[in-house]
């Protein structure tokens, strides 16, 4: 089991999610990416919550993002 964070920023929002989850998809998303990392990005992979939270919390490209929880994963219910 390990965690990544998805960065998007237009929105101004990071999310924390298992790595198993669909959405997640190990950090490659559901999505195809057309514009790159301009928009958004991945973390790498992180082994526990606390990690991931923690790196989720700390300010990316000189925005402090809004932290939520993937409503699918529930990452926070260990």
């Amino acid at each position: 089991m390990g965690y990544y964070v998805y960065k998007n920023y237009p929105v101004n929002k990071a999310r924390i999610h298992r790595a198993e989850c669909g959405c997640c998809n190990n950090g490659y998303g559901c999505h195809i990416k057309t514009a790159g990392n301009k928009n958004d990005e991945w973390s790498k992979k992180f082994k526990n919550f606390k990690d991931a939270e923690s790196y989720a919390k700390k300010p990316h490209k000189g925005m402090c993002l809004k932290l939520s929880y993937c409503k699918k994963c529930k990452p926070k219910k260990i």
